[in-house]
């Protein structure tokens, strides 16, 4: 083969490296994203009635397309647990950190999330 002639195989081989590293790249910019979330919720030290409002952008089902949809939950802290809205709630409550792993699981984690406080606790008054 003459000098200055590219294979078809190594143009082939170079995308392939260069796909394989922006997917490393996308995952690790994820995992920082994962690290810091957890580092702004922190431990559990919010009062019971405390509510944590958060939104997760996540694909439509069923689409082939790239189009996605902003779901927005909420989670208030009852009786030392943590109440979610949506399917993914569970009956008995979540811990703290049951709570903390939902909101950065998937590929889909929370993208933005407030904390709240309510005004009053069902059996409680506030003073």
């Amino acid at each position: 083969m003459s000098k200055g002639v590219v294979k078809v195989s190594d143009v082939r081989s170079v995308d392939a490296q260069l796909w394989q590293i922006l997917e490393q790249r996308r995952q690790l910019i994820e995992l920082e994203h994962k690290e810091q979330l957890l580092d702004e919720l922190g431990d559990d030290l919010y009062e019971e009635g405390t509510v944590i409002r958060f939104k997760k952008t996540m694909p439509l089902a069923r689409e082939r397309t790239l189009a996605t949809r902003e779901y927005t939950y909420a989670a208030i802290k009852a009786d030392s647990r943590w109440w979610v809205t949506g399917n993914r709630g569970t009956s008995d409550g979540r811990s703290w950190d049951d709570l903390r792993l939902f909101m950065i699981e998937g590929k889909y984690p929370t993208t933005s999330f407030e904390v709240m406080q309510t005004a009053v606790v069902v059996g409680e008054t506030k003073s």
